[in-house]
């Protein structure tokens, strides 16, 4: 079988890359046998030994500008980090603390695997996947990486979504103070983007408070309301209800110990607590 090759994967890690240059090779098979990599199938150790050398492999095609290449080492050792150990021992609370610290080591492996992987999806202007390799660095990972804090806000700049992107980049420069000439430069184009948003929602504005003003509402042309004055009730007074026990007395005849009673009554009734006067 003859087979034509272009591009990065046409040429060996060790060969230097010809842009444009065509390779051909006649293949043939005789037999095939023996088996994958079955990452299920190998301890931790291993397997974050392989991902560790895949990461480097690919460190050094970056380097070579074999961004494809390197693109493909780090998938490829990124795949091998998403088996992670059964920590709940099925009792609540109690964790295999062995099983915990391989997690551990399992995580540290994968998040510059997930960084690089990002990176060079960025540089092939693949923004929302590498915004999705970011996001797995802060979820799962380490919340408070500025490098995927950066990278993530970068990629919200070209995404446009400038909301996301002043969060980004502000807590990232939060955390590391160095990188405010790299934020800043973000920042210049979000603003701009808000900007421009801005613009266009100002016609929109100003049509509806136009059609307010134009509308008008009656209720603005109105006086203040006036809360109505109640007048007092003469007879709940002390005075009141004195005289007008004085002039029932007087109608029906009362003796002088009923009228004194009353009269006694009366004044009590003032005298008790709980009055509007009186503090709780």
């Amino acid at each position: 079988m003859d087979v034509i090759g272009r591009g990065e994967h046409a040429f060996a890690d060790d060969q230097k890359f010809q842009a444009g240059e065509e390779r051909k090779w006649r293949v043939e098979f005789v037999s095939i046998g023996g088996k994958s990599l079955d990452k299920f199938a190998i301890s931790t150790d291993e397997r974050i030994d392989r991902a560790n050398e895949l990461r480097l492999r690919g460190n050094d095609m970056f380097k070579k500008g074999r961004l494809l290449r390197a693109l493909d080492y780090y998938e490829r050792g990124s795949a091998l980090m998403d088996v992670l150990e059964a920590e709940e021992l099925g009792i609540p609370g109690k964790v295999d603390s062995v099983a915990a610290k391989k997690n551990q080591r399992i995580w540290q492996c994968q998040k510059p695997l997930l960084l690089n992987w990002a990176l060079v999806l960025m540089k092939h202007h693949r923004w929302q996947e590498a915004e999705r390799k970011c996001t797995e660095v802060l979820m799962d990972i380490d919340k408070l990486n500025v490098k995927a804090l950066f990278r993530r806000g970068q990629c919200n700049v070209q995404l446009r979504f400038h909301q996301q992107a002043r969060k980004d980049l502000s807590r990232a420069a939060e955390l590391d103070t160095s990188i405010a000439p790299e934020v800043e430069r973000e920042m210049v184009m979000v603003r701009e983007m808000e900007m421009e948003e801005d613009k266009q929602d100002l016609p929109i504005a100003k049509k509806l408070v136009e059609g307010f003003v134009q509308a008008g509402d009656e209720r603005s042309l109105r006086p203040p309301p006036v809360d109505p004055q109640v007048a007092p009730d003469p007879s709940s007074s002390l005075l009141g209800m004195l005289q007008t026990q004085e002039a029932a007395a007087e109608a029906s005849d009362v003796n002088k110990d009923d009228y004194c009673r009353q009269r006694e009554a009366i004044y009590n009734q003032f005298m008790k607590p709980g009055r509007v006067d009186d503090d709780e």
